[in-house]
């Protein structure tokens, strides 16, 4: 099961998640970086099916954003941008 904020855009395995519990006694998983709510899709697949749709509809690079951005909490999809283009690039040789 993956989890991903919607509050955030932070994504990874259900897992992973921050539960809380509510004083009325439920339970809700929250982003575990950021406490934002986050919605379920039943795996990574399905949730990368998900972003291929932002990129049919402009979103260039959204695919690969959100497969480089898994674990990592950022409050914006421009923030994400920004640490993605900022991130070391791997020479090998």
């Amino acid at each position: 099961m993956i989890a991903y904020g919607e509050q955030c855009m932070w994504w990874d395995e259900a897992t992973n998640c921050h539960l809380v519990e509510e004083e009325n006694g439920k339970r809700q998983i929250r982003c575990p970086f950021c406490g934002g709510l986050v919605s379920l899709t039943p795996t990574r697949e399905t949730f990368l099916r998900i972003c291929r749709r932002f990129e049919i509809i402009g979103f260039d690079g959204h695919v690969e954003l959100m497969t480089w951005s898994q674990g990592k909490c950022f409050k914006t999809r421009s923030a994400a941008w920004v640490a993605y283009r900022a991130r070391p690039l791997v020479t090998l040789r």
